[in-house]
């Protein structure tokens, strides 16, 4: 049995957020800024930026970096407080942030740059394009597409390295290393969030181009996208204009410090290793408010952004390509987070209405999506209602039954429904988990034995009857057969970076040594 040491920022809904009052307008941004002039935007932001601060001040976050794009243009950009607890440096417009997750846009839009030009397709698979890749006996290579490694739906397991090689040759030394792999699930069976993902997809774009992969992405990707301060180089990051990450520290109140370049891995670089400002990612919303501009087709742009996996959290939550889709009151909303051990982010647009907003923090002890949302609110005045899909839990007894994982955590696991309320145990020794609806087959529950809340989903086969759940360190199956059975590798404690969400999808960053 071996043991990992991990650390995971779980994003999941609560519902937590403060949003903006509706205006009185009831018309679009666009609409209202043309006519009142930018005096209104202005005060708009300003009382954003006066939000983020009493947020920020009342949550223990240093410091914040917050960009909103109007008409399709960069509009405005500020910081919000330090970059360093108890410093008297200002986070500024040009500071750099780990971006964590938020990587993996510009991973997709580097690998459809190559699908444009022919030297990838998204039907290539493991096999063809990463014969080094070896998966465990009783999964075959030739079935995992690239595709599937975009969507999150190829089946791999999650975990990274934080410290490893970088450079040439550095991603297939990792995985050589570190394999062979078996596969959670069956690929495009259902979306798993996997960090491995993404990192497969940087080595095809290194097969591809005989380059290694952030060079080409720094070329064809970032330069392209006005990107000018975003880096995949830790110390070239270090020795400019940057924050320091924050975790809590042993005593209320008091922060520990996350150097922002404490770790490097090619693996890492690919999943979540990029440093970059509010305002580098608010040039990328830009280009993709104008359907790709020099850098993708349209039709790229659609094939990132359209729904290739349902998150099972109802059926406006969803991933693309590189980038999470949901409903917020009416507004269809393109986004990615991000979470390292002492940052959070994230970007969100709304390409309806041609906004997007940007806001990254130096500390991982509350979200930073409330700001986000408090943003499109302030500014685009959605009408509509935050849907949350509740279930009646006399419908719950669906999700009964025993699984079984015989890869990660959960082992051989039993949901039970006992007085309306749905139990998950994990281990036979243990009492059950109880699980508190998210959204729709989304759960959340206090894993104590693990050290933190996971998100537990429930996904069912083509006839309706519920067949996987899925956690973000485990996927076990209600029956097993045709699986391969290897001995389980159980799991130390997790450390929660990162409080609940009040957008019902999980993105995070898994990390191990």
């Amino acid at each position: 049995m071996r043991w990992l040491s991990i650390l995971i920022p779980l994003l999941v809904a609560c519902g937590s957020s403060s949003p903006a009052e509706p205006s009185d307008t009831g018309t679009d941004a666009g609409t209202d800024i043309a006519a009142d002039g930018p005096s209104a935007a202005q005060r708009t932001f300003d009382d954003l930026v006066a939000y983020a601060e009493t947020y920020a001040t009342d949550k223990g976050i240093p410091g914040l970096s917050i960009a909103v794009v109007l008409d399709g243009k960069l509009a405005f950009s500020t910081g919000v407080g330090v970059k360093a607890d108890g410093g008297a440096d200002r986070v500024g417009t040009h500071t750099r942030f780990r971006v964590a997750s938020m990587t993996k846009m510009i991973v997709a839009t580097g690998v459809m740059q190559l699908v444009e030009q022919g030297k990838l397709s998204l039907d290539d698979t493991l096999e063809s394009r990463l014969p080094w890749m070896k998966l465990q006996p009783g999964f075959d290579a030739k079935t995992v597409k690239l595709s599937q490694l975009l969507s999150h739906t190829a089946g791999f397991p999650d975990g990274l390295g934080v410290t490893c090689d970088v450079g040439a040759g550095a991603l297939e030394k990792y995985y050589a290393a570190d394999g062979p792999y078996p596969l959670w699930s069956p690929p495009g069976r259902l979306w798993n969030y996997s960090n491995h993902h993404y990192a497969m997809a940087a080595g095809m774009i290194e097969a591809a181009t005989g380059k290694v992969f952030t060079d080409v992405l720094a070329t064809s990707v970032l330069g392209p996208l006005g990107m000018r301060e975003a880096t995949f180089e830790p110390k070239v990051a270090a020795a400019g204009d940057h924050v320091q990450g924050h975790q809590k520290g042993t005593k209320p109140g008091v922060l520990r410090a996350v150097p922002i370049d404490r770790w490097d891995c090619a693996s890492l670089r690919a999943a979540g290793g990029l440093y970059a400002t509010a305002e580098d990612y608010a040039h990328l919303a830009e280009v993709f408010l104008d359907g790709g501009g020099t850098v993708l087709s349209k039709a790229s742009v659609a094939a990132m952004t359209a729904p290739h996996a349902n998150l099972g959290q109802g059926p406006d939550t969803n991933y693309g390509f590189g980038l999470f889709g949901f409903d917020w009151k009416g507004l269809s909303v393109v986004s990615h987070d991000g979470g390292l051990p002492g940052f959070l982010s994230t970007v969100m647009w709304v390409p309806a209405k041609k906004m997007a907003v940007v806001v990254l923090a130096n500390a991982d002890v509350a979200s930073v999506e409330p700001v986000a949302l408090r943003a499109i609110d302030a500014f685009l005045s959605p009408t509509g209602e935050a849907k949350t899909y509740r279930t009646d839990p006399s419908t719950w007894t669906r999700y009964a039954g025993t699984y079984d994982d015989p890869f990660a955590t959960l082992g051989a696991t039993k949901v039970t429904l006992t007085g309306g309320k749905l139990g998950l145990a994990y281990e036979p020794s243990e009492l059950p988990v109880d699980l508190v609806q998210a959204s729709a087959d989304s759960f959340v529950g206090d894993f104590v034995a693990l050290g933190t809340k996971l998100g537990v989903t429930f996904f069912a086969d083509p006839s309706g009857a519920v067949e996987y759940v899925v956690t973000r360190v485990g996927v076990a199956r209600r029956t097993a057969a045709g699986f391969a059975t290897v001995p389980s590798k159980k799991l130390a404690r997790i450390e929660l970076v990162g409080p609940p969400s009040p957008v019902p999808r999980m993105d995070a960053l898994l990390l191990h040594d």
